[in-house]
């Protein structure tokens, strides 16, 4: 559970204060849903000794990010290089 230093910024759970990007109720409710899940996982891992990680392929990986929204933001970013920055290998 992250802990709150401001309206701006959180501890997360490895002390490290993070800035929120969420209003700050949907942050912590977010972060109670995720506790919850969590702690139903181990209860399935603690019942079942094998558990199969899934695996998923890049094409998945990639839908997952982009229809996530947690890349939104560098929409609003200035493009930083060009295909012409940098050194042919």
């Amino acid at each position: 559970m992250a802990i709150m230093l401001s309206s701006k910024y959180v501890c997360d759970a490895s002390g490290k204060a993070v800035e929120v990007i969420l209003p700050i109720a949907e942050f912590n409710a977010l972060s109670r849903l995720a506790a919850k899940y969590l702690s139903e996982w181990r209860e399935l891992t603690r019942a079942n000794d094998e558990v199969e990680p899934i695996e998923f392929s890049a094409a998945a990986m990639t839908q997952i990010a982009l229809q996530g929204g947690a890349f939104e933001w560098l929409k609003d970013e200035p493009d930083l290089y060009t295909d012409n920055d940098g050194e042919a290998v």
